[in-house]
């Protein structure tokens, strides 16, 4: 709420609404219920018509799908349909930016990874196959939906890290996390007997995204996360780019790790998880609880940076350019002070009319919510060390007694990769986990 959601060109700036709304279903509070759906309601008819179609920059599909998966969090949150028939109605849209082979397009460039356009389609998905138990419309829905996903992932394992992205055709931090993001979220959907060759193509762009993914520094304030370019000039208005490590697009590596994880059952990949995640949100200090932008990982840059010019309202769309030295340092936001006039739509970035696109930070706070939140681990290695996460363990005898660190946490996953079954005692009711096997427990 402090750091202002804005209707804009770019979903960077209004994607704090993922945490405000996703904090609801855990920590309901009111007034700030009310306060956040205010604010939906003022920007979302500022970038959407009355059927639910983009009403400016179309093209930006990645816009779309991250507004349908929105609209799907709040239809969890709310129960009310409306905003789930909304969603879907974005789906549909977006299937028309799709083309013969699969890819979702923005005009001619590939785009299915700019963001995460088919992770979208299967968060709608989840919500409409519930529905579609019980209800031939949303049995429709949901297969035309799936259908759809089915050739965007088959599409990106044939091409693997042979496509395109915006911005520079390099091997670019988000096309390779984006893309085994998606590919391994897939697998976990199709029966067991269908899984192995999405699980091999996620695996081959995670290794290979391993060269951006900071796996081997020592500071714990860059440890996993990504690295990103650009970004600085979209989000900040500063002159100059920099290196930035976390950055909120530094959790799109973590969703794949965790969709990995329980596909294989790697202990490398939940200890990755937590590292990561462990490092992208320190983005908030934990001294003040002030939320910051990124992280500069590089030592020194003679930058130009946006900052409020004292002299002017704050609703005056006004910031000013200041000469600083900047390096291995957290970035504040801008969006505190750099705000839009009300009920006036702004560009992301270039008219400095109060847009910009510094709330991207919030992807690590919806990543958070989806797999550490309500989620506790505990892995049992070869060599019988027992590894926690999200939890604590106690042992009774034989009996491995698990106690989540939150009364929130709904499900614990066992995995045990030693040579013998393990007692596991969850809640007073005891399980066996055989060797070499991965349990969920859902309670």
């Amino acid at each position: 709420m402090e750091q202002e959601q804005k209707g804009s060109s770019h979903t960077e700036s209004w994607y704090g609404l993922f945490s405000a709304f996703l904090a609801q279903k855990y920590f309901p509070n009111e007034d700030l219920q009310k306060k956040t759906m205010d604010k939906f309601n003022e920007i979302y008819p500022l970038m959407y018509d009355k059927d639910d179609l983009p009403t400016r920059f179309a093209t930006r599909i990645q816009n779309s799908a991250c507004m349908a998966s929105l609209l799907t969090d709040m239809y969890q949150l709310t129960s009310d349909t409306s905003y789930l028939v909304k969603a879907s109605k974005i789906c549909d849209f977006l299937m028309k930016n799709q083309d013969e082979t699969g890819a979702y397009k923005n005009r001619l460039i590939h785009y299915t990874s700019v963001i995460y356009i088919a992770k979208s389609f299967m968060e709608v998905c989840e919500a409409e196959k519930k529905l579609a138990e019980t209800s031939a419309i949303w049995k429709s829905r949901y297969q035309k939906h799936f259908e759809s996903v089915t050739r965007a992932i088959d599409e990106l394992v044939l091409h693997k890290d042979d496509i395109q992205t915006e911005g520079e055709m390099t091997y670019e931090d988000g096309m390779i996390s984006c893309s085994y993001t998606q590919i391994s979220m897939y697998a976990l959907l199709v029966p067991e007997n269908q899984r192995q060759k999405y699980i091999d193509a996620a695996e081959y762009l995670r290794k290979g995204h391993r060269s951006l993914s900071q796996l081997i520094i020592p500071d714990s304030r860059m440890n996993g996360g990504s690295l990103r370019y650009w970004e600085s000039q979209y989000d900040i208005l500063s002159i100059y780019n920099l290196m930035s490590s976390p950055h909120g697009w530094s959790a799109w590596r973590v969703y794949g790790l965790w969709y990995l994880y329980q596909l294989s059952g790697n202990p490398e990949l939940i200890e990755q998880v937590y590292n990561a995640l462990g490092t992208d949100v320190q983005v908030i200090d934990e001294n003040t609880g002030k939320l910051r932008w990124a992280f500069c990982v590089d030592p020194y840059i003679n930058d130009t940076i946006f900052v409020k010019d004292p002299s002017v309202n704050i609703r005056e769309n006004r910031g000013m350019l200041k000469d600083t030295i900047i390096g291995e340092q957290y970035i504040d936001m801008i969006s505190g002070w750099y705000k839009a006039k009300l009920n006036t739509w702004v560009t992301g970035y270039w008219e400095r009319d109060g847009g910009c696109c510094d709330n991207d930070v919030h992807e690590i706070f919806k990543c958070l919510e989806e797999i550490v939140l309500t989620n506790s681990c505990v892995v049992k290695l070869p060599d019988n060390e027992i590894k926690t996460y999200n939890c604590n363990i106690n042992l009774n005898g034989k009996v491995l007694i698990v106690q989540p660190a939150e009364n929130i946490v709904k499900n614990i996953n066992i995995n045990n990769q030693s040579d013998k079954e393990l007692q596991v005692s969850i809640s007073n009711k005891t399980v066996t986990v055989p060797a070499k096997t991965m349990m969920n427990f859902n309670y």
